[in-house]
C-alpha cells in the first residue's frame, strides 16, 4: 500500500467533512485507517475532527464528549472479548476500530453522538445534508444506534442498513435493509417509515418490530411487538397487515406469503443477547450460529435431510458449549477446526 502523507490525509479528511469525498478517495482513507500503523497521526486527526463535531453542537458539554469517547472504548473492548476464546484485548486492532467509528461513519454524515442511560453506544445524526449513510455489522457482532428521526435500531450480525441522513425532511423515512434489524420507530404520522428489502417492504408510522431478510435465507419474516405494520410490494400495494403478536412470512422459493400468531420473543430476543430455540430445525440453527459466533458450519447430507430440532436458550455460552448441548438432545457429532465446524 502506498503511504499517504500527512497533508494528503488531512485533505481527504477535510473533503469527507464537506461531503466532497469520491468513492475512490473514501476507500483510500479507509485503507489508511485499517491497514496503517500511524497511531500518532491518526490520534491527531481523530481529535481534530472530534473537536469539530463538538463545536458544531454547542449544547454538548465537554464532559459528555469525554463520556462518549470512553464509552466507545468500553464497548469495543467488550466486543474484543465476546468470543471468550481470546481474553487479551488487542489494543492495536481496538484503536483502528475506534478510528473507523470516529472518522469514517461519523464524518461522512457529521455524526453527533450522545450517551443515554443505556450502556450501549447510541448514534444520532446531524442532518445537514442528504448523505446516504450505511451501517454494516461484522459477523459475530450486534449494533445498537439511533437514526436521525430518533428511531432506535438494533442491527444483527452480518447485516447492513442504508438510510438518508436527511430523512426527517423527506416525505417518507425510507431505509434499505440486508440482514436482520429490530426497530423501535419514532411516531410521525406525516412521514411514514418504510423499510425496503429485496423481496418486500414494511410500512409503519410508529411501532416496534423485527425484520429478517438475509440474502442466504429462503424467507423474509416481519414480527410485530407493538403498533401496526403493513407489508407492501415494491409498487406500494398492501399485501397484508399485522397486529401485535403476529408475524408475516414470505417463502421466497414458493413466492407465497402468510401471517401467523407467534411468540415474538423467539424472533426478537437476539437484540438482548439471547437466541431462543423452540422446535427449531438444526439447519436453521446452523445458520444462526454461523452469524452469532462468526464461524462456518458444514452439515453432512444426513443432517441436512434430517428432521432434527432443538429447544433451548443461548446467552453467554461459547460455541463448543452450544454444540455439546445440541449433541445431548440430537444424535450428532461435531468437529471444530479454527472457525470451521463440521456436523455429521
Amino acid at each position: 500500500m502506498e503511504l499517504l502523507t500527512k497533508k494528503a490525509i488531512a485533505e481527504l479528511a477535510r473533503k469527507m467533512t464537506d461531503y466532497l469525498l469520491s468513492d475512490s478517495e473514501y476507500e483510500e482513507l479507509q485503507k489508511w485507517i485499517v491497514e496503517g500503523n500511524q497511531k500518532t497521526e491518526l490520534t491527531q486527526l481523530m481529535e481534530k475532527h472530534w473537536q469539530k463535531i463538538s463545536a458544531n453542537n454547542a449544547n454538548v458539554s465537554d464532559e459528555k464528549i469525554d463520556k462518549i469517547y470512553k464509552r466507545i472504548l468500553e464497548k469495543l473492548a467488550q466486543e474484543e472479548v465476546q468470543t471468550k476464546k481470546a481474553r487479551t484485548i488487542h489494543w492495536g486492532r481496538l484503536f483502528q476500530k475506534v478510528a473507523a467509528i470516529l472518522i469514517l461513519p461519523l464524518l461522512a454524515a457529521t455524526f453527533y453522538l450522545y450517551i443515554q442511560q443505556n450502556p450501549s453506544i447510541n448514534f444520532q445524526l446531524n442532518t445537514v445534508s442528504g448523505v446516504i449513510q450505511t451501517v454494516e455489522v461484522a459477523p459475530g457482532v450486534r449494533s445498537h444506534f439511533y437514526l436521525p428521526d430518533s428511531t432506535e435500531v438494533w442491527l444483527n450480525s452480518q447485516s447492513k442498513l442504508k438510510f438518508s441522513t436527511n430523512m426527517v425532511n423527506e416525505n417518507t423515512r425510507t431505509l434499505k435493509l440486508e440482514g436482520q434489524a429490530y426497530f423501535n420507530v419514532q411516531k410521525d404520522k406525516r412521514h411514514p417509515f418504510i423499510v425496503e428489502t429485496d423481496q418486500l417492504n414494511v410500512k409503519v408510522v410508529g411501532t416496534s418490530f423485527d425484520l429478517s431478510a438475509y440474502s442466504n435465507d429462503d424467507f423474509v419474516a416481519a414480527t410485530l411487538e407493538e403498533g401496526k405494520v403493513e407489508i407492501i410490494d415494491d409498487k406500494g400495494q398492501e399485501l397484508l397487515s399485522l397486529v401485535p403478536g403476529q408475524q408475516s412470512y414470505l417463502n421466497i422459493n414458493q413466492q407465497k406469503i402468510w401471517k401467523n400468531q407467534v411468540e415474538t420473543s423467539l424472533y426478537t430476543s437476539w437484540k438482548d443477547g439471547y437466541l431462543i430455540f423452540n422446535e427449531t430445525p438444526i439447519q436453521q440453527i446452523a445458520r444462526q450460529l454461523e452469524r452469532w459466533f462468526n464461524c462456518k458450519i458444514s452439515l453432512s447430507e444426513q443432517v441436512k435431510n434430517s428432521e432434527f430440532s432443538y429447544n433451548g436458550t443461548i446467552h453467554d455460552e461459547v460455541l463448543e458449549e452450544v454444540l455439546k448441548m445440541l449433541q445431548l438432545t440430537t444424535p450428532i457429532n461435531y468437529e471444530i477446526i479454527n472457525r470451521n465446524v463440521t456436523i455429521w
